[in-house]
């Protein structure tokens, strides 16, 4: 039974594996900051739920190590929720959030760095979930399948409001090592951190005025 837990612990040392631990920290932690924020149950339920999914595919393809396949289903959730975002992923190539599982799997597959089935499963278990916690009960007018059992919030209890100002300074979503995947900051940001640099000096917003003749 222990290796239904240790199958997705575990990745053969090589290129693949730093990359599949990179995205495993940056991705984990922006869904608990954002999609999960406040949820710990639902993000341990969704855990769960991915691996439930990978088990029977892994089987049927006969696969052992499982650890790529449950990190490619929280970048398949992860991308999917931020679907118009633009990312860059490495050698500065650009394009929305919603091709990335597919941009990564292309970018090993051609590497010859990985098998694309593990990559493939992770797509089908992420895309199951993200359909069934977000598509349908928008299509059925908010009726959900995916819901959190009791059990689960008794075990993992939400965080108070305290708790969730201390953690809730997590990294966003262009934060990382340095390279691999980030995602563009929007270009509105700029014109809002002049103000806020005005404000910090003067102590007035002044905002970005008119011209006489408008």
């Amino acid at each position: 039974v222990w290796r239904l837990a240790t199958s997705f612990l575990w990745l053969p040392l090589n290129f693949s594996y730093l990359t599949v631990l990179y995205f495993l920290y940056n991705y984990a932690m922006q869904l608990e900051t954002s999609l999960f924020a406040g949820r710990r149950a639902d993000m341990v339920f969704f855990l769960a739920f991915e691996a439930a999914t990978i088990l029977p595919l892994a089987v049927m393809f006969r696969r052992l190590v499982l650890l790529e396949s449950l990190v490619t289903a929280l970048v398949y959730v992860w991308a999917m929720a931020n679907r118009h975002a633009e990312v860059s992923f490495f050698f500065g190539l650009r394009f929305k959030a919603m091709y990335l599982p597919w941009v990564w799997l292309i970018f090993d597959f051609l590497s010859g760095s990985s098998d694309p089935t593990g990559k493939l499963l992770g797509i089908a278990a992420g895309h199951l979930y993200y359909f069934l916690d977000r598509v349908y009960p928008e299509q059925t007018g908010g009726r959900r399948l995916l819901v959190t059992p009791a059990f689960v919030a008794r075990a993992f209890p939400e965080p108070d409001a305290q708790g969730t100002a201390a953690g809730g300074g997590g990294g966003g979503a262009g934060d990382g090592f340095g390279g691999g995947v980030h995602v563009m900051r929007p270009r509105q940001t700029a014109e809002q951190e002049r103000q806020e640099g005005l404000r910090n000096r003067t102590g007035y917003a002044w905002g970005r005025g008119n011209r006489l003749a408008d």
